[in-house]
């Protein structure tokens, strides 16, 4: 029986295979490659693009080729502009560009794929333009839900942009969702959000994003340490908020409380504010680290106070699987539906983070527990395995 072509629409290209989306991406290209001819389309918005990587990703993913189109940034900037003018959001514009649509057409003429599966609503104007009976939607999740939670914690200029984008980003997910054969979440409070929304979300679906457990294997809980650890790409306004959010308002109570307490912020791309307290003593600002392991296993507690955000957060994912006791907001556990609260993971809404934080640094029974028991729900329920037949059973591949 002939393998049917899958051909995959990125916004970015996955590899080296750092970050959310740009894993979800890497990890499904691999996991279809075990059923499918599976072909990458991608445009490159980060210059990783280059004949090493592609081979390396070609190889390590199994996939049959790639193409990609480099994404001029100035241009890029300059047709988000469009939105003002338009019901279709800013990033739609962004990474649209005619000539990277004539190359998609090109590719498409030349593979004849039986199915093409378009990532993110960044994707919006190639899916529209491109008429095909075997259209899906991932859309990751809901940036609609992340901008409307957004609202209560950005500036006053940014939640006026905020506003004027949440409607154009619901436009353009409906669009989507109703102009898919099939449309896949990495949550369902994604879904649940689209529905409430007056959205029609009968082929909808949630597929889970997964962890490697081999490369983040397991440790007992490092109770010789004094980290309170918070880590993620500090690039994004959800992460660089909850690390503000942590450093000055939850912090600063826990200090009094706990004496020998610490703060470690941990990833990439800080903010020049959030560099300002890194004092080298109680509080340190990592940057980037060549082993994120490393400095997650030197934690006694991971705390993710975040208060804006959708769909899944792999961060909490990768440290249960590390055996990292943590502390969640009610937003971040909204989407880890397998986690059960106090005997896998603590959730606490963001006034009630401190007292948490105080009852449990001490609690070495307690730490030793959560770490075990969030262990086996990743081992039960996050293997990326189960996501690639999930997705495959989908797509009838």
């Amino acid at each position: 029986m002939q393998r049917k072509k899958v051909l995959w629409f990125a916004t970015r290209f996955p590899y080296p295979n750092i970050g959310g989306d740009v894993l979800l991406t890497y990890k499904h290209l691999q996991g279809l490659s075990k059923w499918s001819a599976v072909y990458l389309f991608s445009l490159d918005e980060y210059n990783n693009f280059n004949l090493k990587n592609n081979k390396k990703l070609v190889k390590e993913t199994g996939i049959k080729d790639s193409f990609c189109f480099k994404l001029d940034k100035k241009k890029a900037l300059f047709n988000s502009a469009k939105t003002y003018f338009s019901n279709i959001p800013a990033q739609c514009y962004y990474y649209w560009d005619k000539k990277a649509f004539n190359y998609f057409e090109k590719t498409i003429n030349e593979i004849n794929p039986d199915i093409i599966i378009f990532q993110t609503v960044r994707t919006y104007f190639y899916f529209k333009n491109i008429n095909h009976n075997n259209k899906y939607s991932f859309l990751v999740d809901a940036i609609s839900n992340n901008y409307n939670a957004a609202l209560n914690y950005v500036d006053f200029k940014t939640k006026v942009i905020y506003k004027n984008e949440l409607k154009k980003l619901l436009n353009v997910e409906r669009d989507m969702i109703e102009n898919s054969k099939k449309t896949f979440f990495v949550s369902n409070r994604d879904i649940k959000w689209e529905e409430k929304k007056g959205i029609n979300t009968k082929n909808c679906y949630s597929i889970l994003n997964g962890v490697d457990l081999n490369y983040f294997e397991y440790k007992k809980p490092n109770l010789n340490s004094n980290y309170i650890t918070f880590f993620g790409n500090m690039r994004t306004v959800a992460n660089n908020d909850a690390a503000l959010f942590l450093i000055k308002d939850i912090f600063p109570k826990v200090k009094k409380e706990i004496e020998n307490a610490k703060i470690k912020i941990v990833g990439i791309n800080p903010s020049k504010e959030l560099l300002s307290y890194h004092n080298n003593k109680d509080i340190i600002i990592t940057g980037k680290v060549d082993d994120i392991k490393k400095e997650l296993y030197d934690s006694r507690i991971i705390v993710s106070p975040l208060r804006i955000g959708a769909g899944l957060q792999n961060k909490v994912l990768e440290a249960a699987a590390l055996g990292i006791p943590q502390i969640v907001s009610d937003l971040v556990f909204e989407g880890i539906s397998f986690f059960k609260k106090e005997e896998d993971i603590l959730v606490s809404n963001t006034n009630e983070i401190v007292n948490t934080i105080t009852n449990i640094f001490n609690n070495n029974k307690k730490l030793k527990k959560l770490s075990i028991n969030s262990r086996k729900v990743i081992e039960i329920y996050y293997k990326w395995e189960n996501s690639y037949k999930e997705l495959k059973m989908h797509l009838n591949v």
